[in-house]
């Protein structure tokens, strides 16, 4: 992706990501590139991780045209950014989750 169209090159270090194990997540954005580096990483890592990674967003994305609507069908997490709220729709989510049999790679 990155490596082959822009031709930037990065190494990847840490623990390895499996796709066969659910996971947690929790990224510092330092920049707003920083999912495009990410999916690159788990490509990098096994190209089925991104079948298997679930991503929370700010709720307010859930309404642009079109792309919000491929979010929902995603199933990606779409969150108030206050707990209290959002709680109850964590939980949801990852019951769903759960049920659908897979493991996940949940990222937030």
């Amino acid at each position: 992706m990155c490596d082959y169209i822009l031709g930037v090159k990065f190494h990847i270090t840490g623990d390895m990501i499996s796709c066969s194990e659910p996971a947690l997540i929790i990224m510092n954005h330092r920049t707003r590139l920083d999912w495009l580096f990410f999916w690159n990483a788990l490509y990098k890592m096994n190209p089925w991780l991104l079948t298997t990674e679930k991503i929370s967003l700010k709720k307010p994305l859930k309404s642009i045209p079109g792309a919000g609507w491929a979010m929902q069908c995603a199933a990606y997490l779409f969150l108030e950014r206050n707990y209290k709220n959002d709680a109850h729709t964590i939980d949801d989510m990852i019951t769903y989750y759960k049920d659908l049999g897979r493991h996940y790679q949940f990222d937030i």
